[in-house]
Order: C-alpha cells, then structure tokens, then sequence
C-alpha cells in the first residue's frame, strides 16, 4: 500500500489492515506516568512563545536526558563551508581505528528544537554499538531558518564525509547517513537529492521514527496510530505535530507538493539500504509503515526494526528505559553490517 492520490500524509484503514494496536510495555508506561507532570504543557506547544518553547526544551529535556553520556575516547568539534556560513558538526569517536566507518547524523526536534547538546548521549551510544565514528550535524532552526536550510547544511556536512573524509579519518567508502524524528525526515530527503544529482550517495542510511508528510484537513483513520497516540500521555500530541510542520515549511509552499520537504511522497528508486525504526506507540508509526511498504515496492533494501510497546523519541530516554538500550544495541549491530538489507535483502 501507498498512499492514495491526492492524500496529504494521512494513512487509511485498509493500509494498515491488521496492523496490531498494543500499548506500552510495563516499563515504558511507568516512565510515562512519571512522565505525565513534566512533560504535559497547558494548552502545548502552540501556547507557548519560541523562546519559552526552547527554554522549556533546554530544561526539562536536553538536561535530564543527557546525563551521565557514556565516556568515548574523543570528541571534536569541526565545521564546514555552508551556503550560508559555516556548518558545525561534532565528531563522536569510539576509538576506532582510521580509515573508520562513520554515520552522518542529523537531531530531532521537530526542525524546531534541539542541536549538538541534545543528543550528545544518543550520539555517543550509536557510536560505540555500531562501532563508528558519528558526525553530529548543526544544521540551522526553524521558523528563523525554513525549509530548506536544514537540508541544505546536513547535504553539506555529508557531501564533505562522502568526498574528504579522509581528512577526519573517516573510510568514504562507508558512510551512513541517519537521524531521528525530523532529522529521519531531513535524511532521507537528503538521499533523494543526492539520487537526483547523480550522487556519490552514501552507502546505507539509518531512519529512526520519522516525520515524512505533514498532515492534511482529512480526519486520521479510525484506530490509527495518530488517533490512538497523538496525545500528551505519548509526548507528541497531534497539535504539537501539526505546530512542528507549521514551522519548518514556508508558508507559501503547497503541502504534498515537493518530495524534498515531505519526502513520503518521493520516488525511491535507487536509494542505498535503509534500516527503518518504529516506535508501535508512536503517532507517526503508520507513516513509518507507508514508507516501509513504499521502499519494498522500490525495490530498496530494507530492514524494519520494530519496537512494539515503545514510544517516539524513546531512544533519548535509555537513562530510564532498557527497551531504548536494547534498541540502540539492536541499531549498532545493522551498523556493524551484521544485517542482510545490507546485502540487498528485505524482511518483514
């Protein structure tokens, strides 16, 4: 199944037929009970200025999922030559030996939120299971900086792994590119452009609960992963959801109209193997799957990594959550190359 002509990022019924509807585990539960007090904001995030969204963010996130990062032999700051100034990136190195495999990383955040200190931890445990150096990308924010100023600034720090990276001790030869949330959605729009323009492209991607349409004026599908988890309980509700997507893309761009900016709607031939991570209870799980479904039809090499009873953006919680350190383990091993999408494959 694929979306249905004329849709705008909404999944029906018949697409997800028989797709099991469970809810958190014991564990995931408990931390979002604890959850439900910090996180709950009075009337979301479209209640609140940028700068009091951003404090907020800095604070009751960034701050307490960050703590205790696992120790790494070295850390490094760099930036490159951008098409509006410099871009910075931070090298995560495990202490693998040069030429080293290496993932191009771009934060989530909703385009809006987040950067180099938000996913320091994340950045640092995806380098050490997947034995790699990670390149953390600073790409520039929305609404100051809109589509597509973002995907411009993660092109240019993977363009720069693909054909100098030698000069950080990275291997050309094996470079991913991933992200999470947003950066999911920034990173597979950078495989598309890259596809367009003839390449080099990288030789695997890592895609982790992704944004990939913006939603349209139809209503979700009954029993759908946005009706049945798009609330403030699972800490991204459909309004926050909608106010994201408000952000990033300009005004005057029509929604489903530029595969680079809702990169669902795109053409997928082509593009390297892609590992897919889904949260089951995350409001964007059945976009997630839509896209699955798509990059099989493309013939695509894929892996669905599959967390059933986990939320979005769980893998920032592995402080409190051993479903996040199972899953970051899970992803270092499809990093390591121990998983047959890279060879071509495709599995259910």
């Amino acid at each position: 199944a694929g979306l249905a002509p004329g849709a705008r990022g909404w999944v029906t019924a018949a697409q997800v037929e028989g797709l099991e509807r469970p809810g958190p585990t014991p564990e995931m539960r408990r931390l979002l009970d604890r959850l439900a007090a910090r996180y709950q904001l009075e009337g979301g995030l479209e209640s609140l200025g940028l700068a009091e969204v951003r404090a907020w963010f800095d604070t009751a996130y960034t701050r307490v999922w960050n703590r205790d990062p696992p120790p790494i032999a070295r850390v490094e700051e760099g930036a490159v030559a951008g098409p509006a100034g410099p871009v910075r990136f931070r090298l995560y190195d495990p202490g693998v030996p040069a030429p080293a495999p290496a993932l191009v990383y771009a934060h989530g955040g909703g385009w809006v939120l987040g950067g180099l200190e938000s996913h320091e931890k994340l950045c640092r445990s995806l380098a050490i299971a997947g034995r790699c150096r990670v390149l953390a990308v600073d790409y520039r924010l929305a609404p100051e900086h809109r589509y597509p100023a973002g995907l411009e600034d993660l092109l240019t720090v993977l363009a720069f792994a693909l054909t100098q990276g030698a000069a950080l001790g990275l291997d050309p030869a094996r470079i991913a590119v991933g992200g999470d949330s947003a950066g999911a959605c920034l990173t597979l729009a950078a495989l598309l452009a890259l596809r367009d323009r003839g390449g080099p492209l990288p030789g695997r991607a890592l895609l982790i609960y992704g944004a990939y349409a913006a939603f349209g004026p139809e209503p979700p599908a009954a029993g759908g992963s946005l009706e049945r988890y798009g609330g403030p309980y699972f800490l991204l509700s459909r309004e926050d959801i909608a106010w994201f997507w408000d952000q990033y893309l300009p005004p005057a761009l029509p929604r489903g109209s530029d595969p680079l900016a809702e990169p669902l709607y795109g053409r997928f031939e082509g593009l390297p193997p892609l590992c897919l991570a889904v949260a089951g209870c995350d409001p964007l799980a059945d976009q997630n799957f839509v896209l699955a479904e798509r990059l099989r039809r493309a013939g695509v090499g894929l892996h669905l990594e599959h967390w059933p009873g986990l939320c979005h953006d769980c893998l920032q919680k592995s402080a409190e959550l051993d479903g996040a350190v199972v899953a970051i383990e899970r992803l270092g091993r499809w990093l390591r190359g121990r998983d047959p999408a890279q060879r071509g494959e495709t599995r259910p």
